[in-house]
């Protein structure tokens, strides 16, 4: 007796010393994909790795929160009022108390959103990693799957440019409480043997707390797919169990998370409720979900970026001829093929329900039966998310959310959890040949590890788009440029210092003004500390319909522009060459002005001071 508990003890012991090595693997040999894939050896951590459209956006309100603290107001643009945010609601918080944490070490706004970018891809392993154990994939080929989900090519398509959507590992832990609500298990409860309070923190209640908390502060759109996939498994599990305890409990945590984005967005609408609406800042349309909705065959299809150019040559004559591309979405070799189980689990599921219960959950009797509730819950991911799918019925009602395509990566988990459940029961086979059955362990170690390796290796070739380093050189020199711009300003300027920037372009999401989008007004205060620019206030209220009605005046009426430019108190007017159609009107309007003082490197941007006695 005495021996059994102490080989038991040195069990329970060895379990807690591997779990945190598990995790630690996947998140070296995710973080090791990346800096190979991202060649981060010769890397400018001040560069970020993109630096057009969104991702512009994206750095500007980095560079306030270094600044001021926070990003829902921002002095220096938007000027002589300056920038308020709080007309175009988010309630992603997460990622700015993340950069505040960051810019406390001193990083630039560039630094920080690299490691910003390079720090999901660890954490998207390590939670993947979480969810396949608790779906019961073995630890070996749970490892390799979890560097296989850092790696997707929906992490590379959404780069920089939607960081905040790059940090998907919330997903997984999301779909480990939907797993839990679609078993009939409880995502609620004490630890046993601990006072009542501090056993909730500790135990399933304070989990489920942390990660609705994560989740509701990392990403509208992620929290929103849990909601309906949630929804839809608690009616499942309520359905197949009747176990009216456990649907409540289901809903308290959809309660939870609903409060959780209502308190991170709770700025926006007090603000909204004391200056009124602003329907301009916002515009968006019903027709837009199916836009921007995905399609089966863009998720088996190869990624656009693939490094094999059949493949690469393949999508894109379908991006290119086929309707609605959307934002590309694709699941890589691995997970499609986890997919395709998935769908063909649901034909049997559905073909054998007239003699079999359809959803044996809580049965871990047969491969079937733990791959029924992955089947379950893709199928309802491909039901909303799909072209004309039930999120087009959702956008009858609100158009908040359009870009269904993004449950692309909640299908790649399911889809991976599919493959490593599958891929184990052929572990299983294998070694179950071996004689005498002392070997069976052995070979399926061997096996597991062949498997991994392979895994891994699949996926790097499939996943990783191959290295351009002429795009990487572009994008520094663009850096450069602008860089030398700005510090030309600084030197002719001095602090506080108003600049008006020709041509007024309306801020966000306008198209495309020439070659120049909304965002590009953003770059000359990317790379100066102490100027004030007229670019990129909210559209909608009146304050900026009085700038865009003074900058479209420039062009009629040069020389009444300047002195209405100067009434306000602006010094200078920078002008964005690439904004019109024919670049020698812009130094034409530069001569009318008074002639520039300053240009860019690279001849984009070309800076004319005011004039006092004008």
């Amino acid at each position: 007796m005495y021996h059994d508990e102490v080989v038991g003890q040195r069990a329970a012991a060895s379990g807690r010393l591997r779990t945190p090595l598990l995790y630690s693997i996947a998140a070296a040999l995710a973080t090791l994909a990346a800096w190979v894939t991202l060649d981060l050896w010769s890397f400018r951590w001040d560069v970020p790795l993109d630096y057009r459209g969104d991702a512009l956006a994206v750095a500007a309100h980095l560079k306030t929160v270094i600044e001021t603290g926070w990003y829902e107001y921002q002095p220096a643009l938007g000027a002589p009022l300056g920038q308020t945010y709080h007309d175009y609601p988010t309630a992603e918080n997460l990622h700015f108390m993340v950069a505040a944490v960051l810019g406390w070490f001193g990083l630039s706004w560039g630094a920080v959103m690299n490691v910003h970018f390079v720090l999901g891809f660890p954490l998207a392993a390590i939670a993947l990693l979480w969810f396949l154990r608790r779906i019961g994939v073995t630890p070996i080929i749970g490892v390799a799957l979890s560097v296989v989900f850092a790696i997707a090519p929906y992490h590379f398509s959404r780069g920089e440019g939607h960081l905040f959507l790059s940090w998907y590992w919330v997903v997984p832990l999301a779909l480990g409480l939907i797993w839990s609500i679609l078993r009939g298990d409880s995502v609620w409860g004490a630890r046993e043997g601990m006072p009542r309070g501090l056993g909730h923190a500790l135990g399933r209640s304070g989990g489920t707390v942390a990660i609705l908390v994560l989740l509701g502060t990392a990403s509208t759109y992620y929290s929103a797919f849990t909601l309906i996939l949630g929804g839809i498994a608690s009616l499942a599990a309520l359905w197949v169990g009747r176990n009216f305890r456990r649907f409540l409990g289901a809903l308290a945590a959809a309660a939870t998370l609903v409060l959780v984005l209502a308190a991170n967005s709770a700025p926006d609408f007090i603000y909204r409720l004391l200056e009124g609406p602003n329907p301009g800042a916002l515009q968006r349309t019903p027709v837009e979900t199916e836009i921007y909705a995905l399609k089966l065959t863009q998720l088996l299809l190869p990624a656009s970026h693939h490094r094999y150019g059949p493949f690469a040559f393949l999508r894109g004559e379908y991006d290119t001829h086929y309707p609605l591309p959307s934002e590309g979405p694709a699941l890589g070799l691995i997970a499609a093929s986890g997919l395709i189980a998935l769908v063909v689990v649901a034909f049997f599921v559905v073909a054998r329900a007239a003699n079999v219960n359809p959803f044996p959950l809580r049965s871990h009797n047969s491969l079937t039966s733990s791959l029924a509730p992955l089947s379950f819950l893709a199928c309802a991911a491909l039901l909303f998310s799909s072209v004309g799918g039930l999120s087009t019925l959702i956008s009858f009602v609100s158009t908040s959310l359009r870009a269904w395509n993004r449950m692309s990566i909640v299908i790649a988990a399911l889809a991976l959890g599919a493959v490593g459940l599958l891929l184990d029961a052929l572990v299983r086979a294998i070694a179950s040949r071996a004689h005498p059955s002392t070997a069976r362990a052995s070979r399926a170690l061997v096996g597991a590890s062949v498997i991994a390796v392979a895994l891994v290796a699949v996926s790097l070739w499939d996943q990783a788009p191959a290295r351009d380093t002429d795009a990487r050189a572009n994008v520094v020199a663009e850096f450069e440029s602008d860089a030398a711009f700005g510090a030309e300003l600084e030197d002719q300027l001095v602090a506080g210092d108003m600049v008006f920037q020709l041509p007024y372009i309306a801020f966000p999401e306008s198209p495309p003004t020439a070659d120049a989008l909304d965002s590009d007004q953003l770059r000359p205060y990317l790379h100066t500390s102490h100027l004030r620019f007229s670019g990129a206030g909210i559209r909608g209220r009146d304050a900026e319909g009085e700038l865009a009605e003074l900058g479209a005046s420039a062009i009629v009426n040069p020389q009444e522009f300047a002195k209405n430019s100067q009434a306000i108190g602006f010094v200078g007017v920078a002008i964005d060459t690439a904004a019109f159609d024919d670049r020698a009107v812009a130094a034409t309007l530069a001569d009318e002005l008074g002639g520039v003082s300053a240009t860019s490197p690279d001849g984009r941007f070309l800076f004319v001071p005011l004039d006092s006695g004008q």
